[in-house]
């Protein structure tokens, strides 16, 4: 008789324990639960801003790739179809950056603009450009390095031969 107490003693200290904890159980699982579709969730929404940076920098390579003949063809900059180019690159470029800019294509986009504003003599904005991406990667990078040419050209060319000297010097 002293097993079936026994197993009776131990039915109500787990229903006691039950009683008692019960509900703290329960809201544990339903926080379990939220917070894995959550991360989940906000994993999913990473790839999907993945796939539209991507998707956006595609177009601005296509855009590039069909303004690539008409500048190796000697086609003027004042043409109609060369300033829709330029424009659509700057839209999509700007979008990019506001849109991804934790995105890896941002930089690009930013080398892109920069490229265009220099093409254009825009050098203020080119140089804003190219310290931005300075700016986001880590020194010693390939990209830092590449920037940092870049920027110590565009400082040249608006005569500020000592920062270029100095930009190049620094960036090794």
């Amino acid at each position: 008789m002293d097993s079936k107490l026994t197993e009776f003693s131990r039915a109500e200290m787990v229903k006691a324990w039950i009683k008692k904890n019960g509900p703290m159980l329960v809201l544990g699982v339903i926080l379990g639960v939220v917070i894995v579709y959550f991360w989940k969730s906000s994993q999913e929404q990473a790839i999907i801003r993945g796939q539209q940076a991507a998707a956006q920098y595609e177009q601005m390579l296509m855009v590039m790739n069909k303004r690539r003949p008409n500048m190796l063809a000697g086609v003027k900059p004042d043409d109609k179809s060369e300033k829709q180019a330029e424009e659509e690159l700057i839209k999509i470029g700007k979008s990019i950056l506001r849109d991804h800019s934790s995105a890896i294509y941002a930089n690009d986009a930013a080398m892109a603009l920069a490229k265009i504003y220099v093409d254009k003599n825009d050098y203020k904005a080119a140089q804003q450009y190219l310290q931005d991406v300075l700016g986001q990667q880590k020194q010693g990078s390939v990209n830092y390095h590449i920037a940092s040419i870049r920027l110590a050209r565009v400082l040249r060319d608006q005569g500020k031969y000592d920062d270029a000297l100095a930009k190049l010097a620094s960036s090794d």
